[in-house]
């Protein structure tokens, strides 16, 4: 294996950032992940609290659901509490989309460093080939 890396170093040097970039952004959707069930299990603790159903596991079931807004409407709320239901799923729409900004967000961050790099190599190799078509006078013709 160690032959391997110092065989194809240059090749470990390219990729190594896009590697650890790819774990740090799993990293960062396992937590989301973990977040949206825990604020699941949450709301079924409430539901199972308050005695709206008859089971934790249908407390679970309906919180998920809600939650991710499939709604089947197999299993609902008594009457009085349906709002509470309407809420949550509120909640998960909102709570998904604050997600998905983070997410967005730590892409832009990762992927800028690699973006730099590769575009200072790419210019770099364009610059040392001297060719009518890319340089004229020492005026790069390549838009910047």
């Amino acid at each position: 294996m160690l032959w391997l890396l110092v065989k194809r170093r240059g090749f470990y040097e390219v990729y190594h950032n896009l590697f650890v970039s790819s774990l740090r952004l799993t990293w960062v959707i396992g937590i989301l992940v973990i977040l949206h069930l825990g604020e699941i299990v949450l709301w079924a603790l409430f539901y199972y609290w308050k005695a709206l159903f008859p089971d934790f596991e249908t407390a679970a079931y309906y919180s998920f659901l809600t939650y991710t807004t499939v709604g089947y409407g197999d299993v609902v709320l008594p009457k009085w509490w349906r709002v509470l239901g309407a809420s949550e799923a509120l909640l998960g729409i909102l709570m998904t989309a604050w997600s998905t900004a983070i997410l967005v967000g730590v892409v832009h961050r990762l992927k800028k460093p690699l973006v730099d790099k590769f575009e200072h190599s790419e210019s770099g190799a364009a610059d040392n080939q001297r060719t009518p078509s890319n340089r004229v006078s020492g005026v790069s013709l390549r838009p910047k």
